[in-house]
């Protein structure tokens, strides 16, 4: 009995043990559980103290970069601004400019016409006072081909062309390619606009009126027509320089060849007066001894 007894009080010794374990475990999940409690309260402030800092320096980025969008705006639209005036000011410039050089291209052209056609007056003058129109046909004045001014060549005076096309003024110009004894060639050349120009030369060569007859028909109906291109003119006026030229020269050989006559027949006149005075010194020669004969 004693021993069943004393089970039955260690049993109860473990029991209280037990129970005592018990009640401190119910103690510390209490606390813990109040530990949770206060962490996920704290977690909570703290997360709503974050949000709304946060929150706080959103809404000021989002402020400053919205002032800086209209600051970058305003200097945007001034600079903008400055640009226009100064592009309205260089227009209106450009304008005053362009106005008076074409003022003055205007009056330039004025002025190179005006002067083309004095040329054209002292050279018909000239050209008068040595025919003797103004003396009743008695020549009373010669001036040498040298120290005669020369008419500009609307092909070696590109801006002379330009504005006599411009200014549709019709040109004649008479050239003179062969010395004293050789005959006038004259050129005569009409500018009438921009896309119609009719040119013809007048050659007196029979050797030139040969090469050049196969282009002088395209030629006259390109003349006639007014719907002709520059592209072809230009064609047309570079085939006719190249006759010109042509004949040019042929006229240079005919002056060469015309000296080397006339050198020669002055060197065969020479010949003959020398064998013609030889011939007569001979003659002279035999005279005394014929008389000493007949004496």
């Amino acid at each position: 009995m004693e021993e069943v007894q004393q089970i039955i009080n260690d049993s109860q010794v473990v029991f209280n043990e037990k129970a005592g374990l018990v009640h401190q475990l119910n103690s510390s999940i209490v606390k813990k559980v109040n530990n949770t409690e206060l962490v996920n309260e704290m977690r909570d402030v703290g997360k709503k103290e974050a949000e709304k800092q946060y929150k706080n320096i959103l809404e000021e980025n989002v402020t400053q970069h919205e002032q800086e969008i209209e600051n970058l705006k305003s200097q945007y639209e001034y600079l903008l601004s400055e640009k226009q005036k100064e592009l309205e000011k260089f227009v209106q410039e450009f304008k005053e400019y362009h106005a008076s050089k074409k003022e003055e291209i205007h009056a330039t052209r004025n002025e190179v016409v005006n002067l083309y056609k004095i040329c054209k007056k002292m050279n018909t003058i000239i050209e008068n006072v040595e025919k003797g129109v103004y003396t009743n046909g008695i020549r009373s004045a010669y001036i040498p081909k040298k120290e005669k001014p020369k008419l500009p060549d609307r092909f070696s005076n590109k801006v002379l062309s330009k504005v006599l096309n411009k200014t549709k003024i019709a040109s004649s110009q008479s050239q003179f390619l062969k010395e004293e004894d050789t005959e006038e060639i004259e050129d005569e050349e009409i500018l009438a606009g921009d896309d119609i120009i009719s040119s013809a030369y007048k050659r007196p060569s029979a050797q030139l009126d040969n090469s050049v007859g196969q282009s002088q028909a395209p030629k006259m109906k390109i003349i006639g027509s007014e719907g002709v291109r520059k592209e072809t003119l230009e064609n047309l006026i570079t085939e006719r320089d190249k006759y010109k030229s042509m004949y040019q020269s042929e006229v240079k050989k005919n002056n060469n060849n015309k000296i080397v006559i006339e050198s020669q027949k002055r060197l065969l006149d020479k010949s003959k007066l020398n064998m013609m005075t030889n011939k007569i010194g001979g003659k002279d020669m035999m005279r005394p001894k014929t008389q000493g004969r007949f004496i």
